[in-house]
């Protein structure tokens, strides 16, 4: 009996050693870095590509793929979602790490604000207004590398980002809507620097008669915090679909019981059930 009870103590003990020692792995992940040759810049890129990727039957399939900011978090979040059986097609997603010996919020507040907010500045301490010359390194440079090692479907680019990562996503659609296909903005920090967006919008407006793209727009009803970020996305669909664009597609939620902290995995997920399973785009 009693060594019964010693064999069963090392064996559980042994079992909880293991346990510990043994890091978590995304499958079918990977990681690359990336430099920013005007910048001087790198950045890290987490890579996950789909069940039966390898697989003989695919080696020439072509593939939709989703490109996110703040890589960190939002890769972790995005790969688990991807698990869910029979809930998607096949995606790649791409996560993009700050700059490489930044601290993430310097980076980030610099890489993915379109324009310079002194009052911002004075908050925080961080410079803004990077997102032009991050989004020429996303174009010339990241992208051709991730769509030259993965297969990759070019016409089925998503773009996706949270809180300042959303305003990121909204400018790019209004600044250059043709280089995604799909826009996935969660929580958009719309006040940001006097709510520029929104006279960015009515400038599109004025100089095209069309928006052709894909859009999930979600926000906490709760996300009342530097400002109203509820009432900003409420105004900015109103004014998005006041154009009557034929080209754009267009899905907006206001998330119950949710705040700025909690919506990006709800966004995330309804936004890619919608757009790679109802709408398949």
């Amino acid at each position: 009996m009693l060594m019964t009870i010693l064999y069963a103590i090392a064996t559980t003990a042994g079992v909880g050693a293991d346990l510990k020692s043994n890091g978590f792995e995304i499958p079918r992940s990977i990681s690359h870095s990336v430099r920013d040759h005007v910048s001087g810049r790198n950045y890290q890129l987490y890579v996950q590509t789909p069940r039966g990727y390898n697989r003989d039957h695919n080696h020439t399939k072509e593939y939709p793929v989703v490109y996110l900011n703040d890589g960190p978090y939002a890769f972790q979040v995005a790969s688990g979602v991807m698990h869910i059986p029979n809930f998607y097609e096949g995606v790649i997603l791409v996560g993009i790490s700050y700059a490489a010996g930044e601290k993430p919020r310097a980076s980030r507040t610099r890489d993915l604000t379109p324009s310079f907010d002194f009052r911002w500045k004075f908050y925080s301490s961080h410079d803004s207004g990077g997102a032009l010359q991050y989004l020429n390194f996303l174009e010339r440079q990241l992208m051709p590398f991730v769509e030259k090692e993965y297969r990759i479907n070019v016409s089925r680019r998503s773009l996706g980002g949270h809180s300042f990562g959303g305003l990121f996503a909204a400018w790019v659609m209004l600044t250059k809507p043709n280089l995604y296909k799909n826009y996935i903005i969660s929580s958009p920090s719309l006040w940001f620097d006097n709510k520029m967006m929104f006279e960015l919008e009515k400038t599109y407006a004025t100089e095209n008669d069309d928006l052709i793209a894909t859009v999930y727009i979600g926000t906490g009803e709760l996300e009342q915090m530097y400002d109203d970020l509820t009432a900003d996305h409420i105004t900015f669909v109103k004014q998005l679909k006041s154009r009557s664009y034929p080209g754009l597609t267009l899905q907006s939620r206001i998330l119950e019981d949710i705040d700025h902290t909690t919506a990006f995995p709800i966004n995330f997920t309804r936004a890619s059930r919608w757009i790679f399973h109802t709408l398949k785009k």
